[in-house]
């Protein structure tokens, strides 16, 4: 079950909480300032680890809109597999705002939302937490984040970051929205930093995908295993 998170939290809330230590401007660096060199030798670490860092996403959450504070959250869709409760803000008076919602299968995901640090124009983080959620059968666990560069809008510029499990495997992902409104995801291998984009199945060996190293853009394919990948360094295959 591949979900990516981006697109759904993109607009989760528009008001800021407590941190994880990270920040927008950190993973933003990261993605514009890649520390890796792409090579024939560590092409398919990285395309790896982009497959890694796409499977099993969390299931995501759309729980809000802009002014979800002052209008009220509703309850998702009938269709949608994790359900919200209105936390009553109609009456808010500041403080921090708690918002439940539970998976279809049993477990739930919580919101916290605290309004102290909000600041018009001004960076923002939301934090939820998952806990034994469980939607088609894989059960999710662990904190995620949606680091916003401006509370007012999401367009203005997002990262993304997620330390727990998904279906009992491991996962801690980082990955930012670019002006283009392409994922990219935030990956090491070997100690080294590179930013990818773009597909790659391990099993087939198939793949279309996109690094950023810290010479440029690097474009690749590959076909049952063997591929090429372009960019400012040349060419080469692998």
């Amino acid at each position: 079950m591949k979900k990516i998170l981006a697109m759904a939290l993109a607009v989760a809330f528009t008001v800021g909480c407590g941190t994880s230590g990270t920040s927008y401007s950190e993973l933003k660096n990261k993605m514009d300032h890649p520390t890796g060199t792409l090579s024939k030798d560590n092409s398919k670490s990285v395309a790896l680890a982009l497959a890694k860092a796409q499977k099993n996403q969390p299931p995501a959450v759309s729980v809000g809109t802009q002014g979800a504070l002052t209008s009220g959250l509703t309850n998702n869709g009938n269709d949608d597999p994790i359900k919200c409760e209105d936390p009553g803000t109609s009456s808010y008076s500041g403080g921090a705002v708690h918002i439940n919602c539970t998976c279809e299968e049993g477990g739930t995901v919580v919101y916290s939302v605290d309004t102290g640090s909000y600041q018009s124009g001004g960076s923002c983080t939301t934090v939820y937490k998952y806990s034994d959620c469980k939607i088609d059968n894989e059960v999710s666990d662990g904190t995620g984040y949606v680091y916003m560069a401006d509370c007012g809008n999401y367009k203005g510029g997002v990262c993304y970051k997620f330390d727990g499990t998904v279906g009992g495997e491991a996962l801690n992902m980082e990955a930012c929205v670019d002006q283009n409104n392409k994922m990219w995801f935030l990956i090491d291998v070997d100690g080294q930093g590179y930013a990818v984009s773009g597909d790659y199945d391990p099993e087939t060996g198939d793949g279309e995908w996109y690094v950023k190293d810290q010479g440029g853009e690097w474009h690749c394919t590959a076909s049952s295993g063997h591929g090429s990948c372009k960019g400012p360094g040349g060419s080469f295959e692998f």
